[in-house]
């Protein structure tokens, strides 16, 4: 059975449970029963990251920049033995992206902003509505990385 928590970052960690009982099991008939197990996983992992790309595909529900470095920083990281991080890159976007919150001016007495009406802003903050794209790629691809796997 596949079990997920919430990591630091916005990664979401998941684990299959069951895979040593199983792998003593199996290792005797099976041989390179890891790299079976790594490549399941692996390929558990690119479902995720495929779906979490399009969930915030520029244009989708809420664009979130002019450049697509959002989604292009979405990547599947293998940590360990059958152990991979999926999530976006260390950008400072991501984490409001998907929860939401307050943006303040950091490096100048203001921010400034040009919206999609074509006009400029000027403020020293602004709030940023949460538009998630990792809780529901997971929530969405969940019965089929099961499956995967």
């Amino acid at each position: 059975m596949a079990t997920s928590k919430p990591s630091h970052r916005g990664f979401i960690h998941f684990e299959v449970e069951g895979l040593e009982t199983l792998k003593g099991a199996l290792e005797a008939r099976v041989s390179g029963f890891d790299a079976i197990c790594d490549s399941a996983i692996e390929g558990a992992a690119e479902i995720l990251v495929k779906r979490m790309k399009e969930l915030c595909k520029r244009g989708a529900m809420y664009p979130h920049g002019p450049d697509g470095s959002l989604q292009d920083s979405i990547s599947a990281k293998k940590l360990g033995p059958r152990l991979y991080a999926v999530g976006p890159g260390n950008l400072p976007h991501a984490r409001i992206r998907e929860y939401g919150g307050v943006i303040r001016a950091k490096n100048a007495p203001y921010l400034v902003f040009q919206t999609y009406d074509g006009k400029w802003h000027r403020c020293k903050q602004v709030y940023h509505p949460a538009c998630p794209y990792i809780r529901p790629a997971y929530a969405q691809t969940a019965p089929e990385i099961v499956q995967y796997v």
